[in-house]
């Protein structure tokens, strides 16, 4: 509780996956926030940008399944999170 714990938080390794739950590799956070930490996240990058599917998602409204599925399927970028000849839909100011 000293820490910050409270009911609907989790435990996150971070910044290290790979390390300890000890305090000097633990925060505590919220689900949405420890589910994008995994290891099976997919990510994209526009413009200098990396997000996980599901950040993209929801800064976009584009359904998370169909980003992470274009990612898997090898394709990058803005086409990734907006489909092939995506144009410029996606303004670098709205990251």
């Amino acid at each position: 509780m000293a820490n910050g714990w409270r009911d609907g938080l989790e435990i996150d390794r971070w910044p290290d996956n790979n390390g300890n739950y000890d305090p000097s590799n633990c925060r505590i956070t919220t689900s949405k926030l420890n589910c994008n930490n995994k290891r099976t996240n997919v990510y994209a990058e526009i413009d200098g940008v990396i997000k996980t599917a599901t950040e993209w998602a929801d800064l976009t409204g584009i359904n998370r399944s169909c980003i992470a599925r274009r990612i898997k399927n090898g394709i990058k970028g803005r086409d990734a999170v907006y489909g092939i000849g995506s144009g410029n839909k996606f303004l670098k100011n709205d990251v």
